[in-house]
This record gives C-alpha cells, sequence and structure tokens, in this order.
C-alpha cells in the first residue's frame, strides 16, 4: 500500500516537472507554486520512505 501511495506522489510529481520543461507556465507565481509542490512533493516520498524504514525496524526489533 505504501508503494501505491509513493508512486501516486511520484506521478505528481512527475507531471509538474513536465509543466515547467514544457514552458508552459503563465507566470512567477505559477512558477513558484509549481517549483514549491515539486519540492513539497519529493519531501513527502523521503519522509514516507524514512518513516517506513523506522516502522520496519522497530517491528524487527520487536521479534527479538
Amino acid at each position: 500500500m505504501i508503494e501505491a501511495i509513493i508512486r501516486e506522489l511520484q506521478r505528481e510529481r512527475d507531471r509538474l516537472k513536465e509543466v515547467l520543461a514544457s514552458g508552459n507556465i503563465d507566470d512567477h507565481l505559477q512558477y513558484k507554486y509549481i517549483v514549491g509542490s515539486i519540492a513539497s512533493l519529493e519531501w513527502t516520498v523521503n519522509r514516507i520512505k524514512e518513516i517506513e524504514v523506522r516502522l520496519m525496524t522497530e517491528d524487527e526489533e520487536e521479534d527479538f
């Protein structure tokens, strides 16, 4: 389930990167919004992965 969430966030990030690459930005405000959204999505994906690793490590420690 976590992988599906990460994939969806990465898809949206990639879509926004394509918008930037295509040059279809109306103004500087929209550019800043898209760049901020990309940064937020990347942060979220990284944080989810960190939490997943931590939870897996905690589960392994409880098994001992």
